[in-house]
């Protein structure tokens, strides 16, 4: 699913800017410990996020966003806490 939504990011020598995100998120599915049969179950798979636009002033700044598991996990934080909420 899409969802749009915005943060507030410290961008270094930039300071504190609202960032307009767009992006796909994909929530995860539960480990499975053993099937019905009793066989052994399987892992369940991680929750999926890609980073469509990162907007300042309606300039996209996605391109130039290096990889960075904070502001990663910010941006699963908020996609799944929308497509649990709905907000």
């Amino acid at each position: 699913m899409s969802y749009d939504f915005s943060l507030t990011l410290d961008l270094g020598m930039l300071g504190e800017r609202d960032v307009d995100f767009s992006v796909n998120y994909t929530p995860g599915t539960p480990d499975v410990y053993y099937l019905r049969n009793g066989d052994p179950g399987h892992p369940g798979d991680p929750p999926e996020l890609e980073i469509l636009s990162a907007c300042i002033d309606k300039t996209d700044i996605a391109p130039f966003l290096t990889e960075n598991d904070d502001l990663y996990d910010q941006l699963l934080d908020r996609a799944s806490q929308i497509a649990y909420d709905g907000d």
